[in-house]
């Protein structure tokens, strides 16, 4: 049910301001980096520093014949190119050998977002041209077509300052979110869900509404 909450919200995101599971799109241009791109240059721009990550939950979404892996990776802030890079290459390099594959899909994600939901510090799909949809155009574990597509930043491409809402602390507008998709996923109404949490809070039932974009886009946990 949160899941179906968090599309909504991120439609009224889209549609106002201008998640995440393949082969859902995302507004992030990809830069697609060739197999040969070696990974050492990566690591000279970043003084071959490998930033801290996590792995928090490798998921096999295969189908007859063809091997997929969505990764999903807890890091402290949002990756840099060549920090995407480099994390990526590294996790790529382990399930190569323990998880010989046609396609992986790696999302990134900030300390306080849900991995159940969209990416919100990168992602990664390593596969025949960079595209998760040709997973099933080499063999498992043959690697040569592949090319590993980058894009940065979070899903739906809207810098975290443009959703920000002022006068109230993170934590409590953390709360908040939590509250509603709590509320509306115990089948209470959005507009009564506006209501009653802004009642709740205190606060004008705009500012829940605001706080439901800011939440969505982030990644924010939910029940």
């Amino acid at each position: 049910m949160k899941k179906v909450i968090v599309l909504l919200f991120l439609s009224v995101l889209l549609s106002c301001v201008k998640a995440g599971v393949p082969p859902i799109a995302d507004s992030q241009k990809a830069e697609t980096i060739n197999k040969e791109s070696s990974s050492k240059e990566g690591a000279s721009s970043n003084n071959g520093v490998i930033p801290e990550y996590q792995v928090v939950e490798i998921e096999d979404v295969s189908f007859p014949s063809v091997k997929r892996y969505t990764v999903r990776v807890r890091v402290d802030s949002v990756l840099t190119s060549s920090e995407l890079e480099l994390v990526s290459r590294r996790i790529i390099e382990e399930l190569e050998v323990t998880k010989p594959h046609n396609a992986l899909w790696i999302g990134y994600y900030l300390p306080d977002s849900d991995t159940d939901a969209a990416y919100t510090a990168g992602k990664a799909v390593w596969a025949p041209d960079g595209d998760w949809g040709k997973a099933d155009e080499s063999p498992t574990g043959n690697y040569s077509k592949h090319k590993l597509s980058l894009s940065i930043g979070n899903a739906t491409g809207i810098e975290k300052e443009e959703v920000e809402v002022s006068g109230l602390a993170l934590d409590k507008r953390k709360k908040i979110f939590f509250d509603l998709v709590a509320a509306q996923d115990r089948g209470v109404g959005d507009s009564e869900a506006y209501g009653i949490i802004a009642e709740q809070y205190n606060v004008d039932e705009s500012t829940v509404r605001k706080i439901a974009v800011e939440g969505a886009s982030q990644g924010w946990p939910m029940p």
